[in-house]
């Protein structure tokens, strides 16, 4: 629930955000999927807030909260031979200490093709932009591409 007040939030006070803010949320996606394919899992939890959310299909109840529990979930993820093939950010956009990305990714998981959306909200914190809601999303694979 908190995680879709605080995009609906997002989305009423959306300010135009600069090129060079664009250039630096896509760069933090890019960072991220590099620290998870090279299984530093201690680099991928420097992205996310203490308190931070994981909302995923891949997660107990569906959510996780905390530091420590996000980066467990991703060393499970990373150990079973988890790989993001590609992240691209579809939209982006921020108001004050607050900004949003939402992602298409690829994934190859256990050799088994994946892809879906992420939607990630952050906040600037000590001038660096870091996770606070992390929100995933698997594209069932009886769908087409165009649905």
């Amino acid at each position: 629930m908190k995680l879709i007040l605080v995009i609906l939030f997002l989305s009423f006070t959306h300010v135009t955000v600069s090129a060079q803010q664009v250039q630096e949320l896509i760069q933090r996606a890019q960072d991220w999927k590099n620290a998870y394919n090279s299984n530093d899992t201690a680099k991928l939890a420097s992205f996310y807030t203490e308190d931070a959310f994981y909302v995923s299909p891949h997660v107990p109840n569906l959510v996780i909260q905390g530091l420590a529990n996000i980066r467990g979930n991703f060393r499970r993820g990373v150990a079973m031979g988890g790989h993001v093939d590609t992240v691209e950010v579809l939209a982006s956009g921020s108001s004050c200490d607050l900004a949003y990305l939402v992602c298409r990714y690829e994934a190859t998981n256990s050799e088994v093709k994946a892809s879906g959306r992420n939607v990630l909200v952050m906040k600037k914190i000590n001038g660096k932009w870091l996770i606070t809601a992390h929100a995933s999303v698997v594209r069932d694979s009886r769908m087409n591409e165009n649905q």
